[in-house]
């Protein structure tokens, strides 16, 4: 009588399949006005607080010495090489190199991040950053938005709220993170009013995935499976070969 085969291997692949999928995802993308909250959320970082060497010397002129440099949209993106720059006139990023206070201020301007070393040509998981959303002072308020471009295609448009007026000003934060990937996120106001200053420009990878309890014994229990079937597929061959 032959005997009954369990194939256990069955039950090593459904275990695997459960490590792998069986995980729920969470609503995408997330979005955070807190930087401890969206620090928690992120593996690998790279930080840009833009006092970096080569922020300090701009490469186009009308820039105020030791105060601020203006630099083209080629060589703000090649300082880190982390983030690429994009304005409207290719030369509208100003650095205020303030000894204490360095930030990023421009318009209209979009960072895109397909070129990052915590991403891919699809963008990264998560990125955040301080700003100011300056008022104009003959207009009143002046609205920025974010529209972020993802990786699958899809884009998202968030209103960014105003924080106060001038440099000087206590900042906001904005964070986003998303499965499908950060492509690029252009910040933008009424064309040739308003300002906006942006600081601590944060990239990031997302956390391994940490299985569940139950998930690492169903995985186990697959494996010790496949094991046990390896040894009877090993036995039953010596058998095989004694007979004959």
């Amino acid at each position: 009588m032959r005997p009954v085969i369990r194939h256990p291997i069955v039950l090593a692949a459904a275990g695997l399949g459960w490590l792998l999928f069986g995980i729920n995802a969470e609503a995408d993308p997330i979005f955070y006005s807190s930087r401890s909250v969206f620090s928690a959320a992120l593996g690998q970082t790279v930080l840009d607080d833009y006092s970096a060497p080569g922020y300090r010397t701009g490469d186009v002129t009308g820039g105020i010495p030791d105060a601020l440099d203006i630099h083209s949209d080629a060589h703000m993106s090649g300082v880190l090489g982390q983030t690429r720059y994009i304005t409207a006139s290719g030369t509208g990023n100003a650095i205020s190199n303030e000894a204490t206070n360095a930030r990023y201020g421009s318009s209209r301007f979009t960072l895109v991040f397909t070129e990052t070393s915590l991403g891919s040509r699809a963008g990264v998981f998560g990125v955040g950053f301080d700003f100011l959303n300056l008022e104009n002072s003959d207009t009143g308020p002046i609205p920025h938005h974010a529209v972020i471009a993802f990786g699958d295609g899809s884009t998202s448009d968030v209103a960014l709220p105003f924080t106060t007026l001038g440099f000087d000003g206590t900042p906001g934060f904005f964070g986003v993170t998303s499965g499908s990937r950060i492509a690029s996120i252009n910040i933008g106001g009424p064309a040739g009013v308003g300002a906006f200053a942006l600081d601590n420009l944060a990239i990031g990878a997302e956390f391994a995935p940490t299985p569940e309890p139950s998930t690492l014994i169903l995985l186990g229990s697959g494996m010790i499976g496949l094991y046990r079937w390896q040894r009877w597929r090993h036995n039953a061959k010596s058998s095989l070969s004694r007979e004959v």
